[in-house]
């Protein structure tokens, strides 16, 4: 018993050596200015909102905020700065004009798009070494991680936030 307690410690510890190396590769701890220059200005943060935007259509203040686990106050000032870059708009909805919804521009669009077309690469290039059969194994196990992780019935395919991996 004490063999495989030791044993998970030392997986465990190797796994999380491994979380450096694993962002570098995807471009998640890139340093901030290249990160902005290369998507437009546009922060890690922003960019969350951005791909909830584009993956569900027009928010509403509150419906973003619990998207991404902010304060309705924070949303308010994220999209203040995002109306200001111009990269969304205030809409009203169209079934309740006292409620404004917030929609992206075709501008914040195409940077969603070269994000994930980076990150699809950068992913792939990680990957390519193993086999179909290790590629089915990792992407069950972190299917399995990611639900475990999530609070409720939720699953990996209703996070728009884009995860590392």
């Amino acid at each position: 018993m004490e063999n495989r307690v030791e044993r998970r410690s030392e997986l465990l510890a190797r796994l999380e050596r491994l979380g450096p190396g694993l962002r570098r590769s995807l471009g998640e701890s890139e340093r901030r200015s290249e990160f902005l220059a290369r998507f437009g200005g546009v922060t890690l943060h922003q960019l969350s909102a951005l791909r909830h935007l584009v993956a569900l259509g027009p928010l509403t203040m509150h419906e973003l905020a619990g998207r991404m686990d902010i304060s309705p106050s924070a949303a308010t000032q994220l999209v203040d700065r995002l109306v200001q870059h111009q990269l969304v708009d205030r809409v009203p909805d169209p079934t309740d004009r006292r409620v404004l919804r917030v929609a992206i521009s075709e501008s914040a669009a195409e940077v969603v798009r070269a994000f994930e077309m980076e990150r699809s690469r950068r992913l792939a290039g990680l990957l390519a070494a193993l086999s179909e059969d290790e590629l089915e194994t990792l992407t069950s196990l972190a299917e399995r991680i990611a639900r475990s992780a999530l609070p409720g019935p939720a699953g990996p395919e209703d996070d728009a936030s884009g995860g590392c991996l």
